[in-house]
């Protein structure tokens, strides 16, 4: 098990896929995710979020699509999981 730092998810390595579930809308500085999980991806790697309806709304999730691609993530999916927000990115 691996307990996050308050500011930085503090693992080393190089990762295919990463989730991101029910959790980045708990995170106060979502920029500095990004960019942390754009350096542990390798290329051509995936992020998957899933954000609570009951938390997030469509325009805060929307938002959040826009901050990864800042940090150089690609949407390439949109699961449907209802009541969910959720989507596929991509390493560009």
């Amino acid at each position: 098990m691996h307990r996050c730092e308050e500011d930085r998810l503090g693992v080393s390595g190089s990762f295919d896929q990463v989730f991101l579930f029910y959790v980045v809308h708990e995170v106060p500085d979502r920029v500095a995710l990004f960019r942390e999980v754009v350096a542990l991806l390798k290329d051509g790697g995936l992020v998957y979020v899933e954000e609570p309806p009951f938390e997030v709304s469509k325009k805060a999730f929307e938002e959040t699509l826009r901050i990864a691609g800042g940090a150089g993530l690609e949407v390439v999916g949109r699961p449907k999981r209802f009541p969910d927000r959720a989507a596929v990115l991509k390493r560009a």
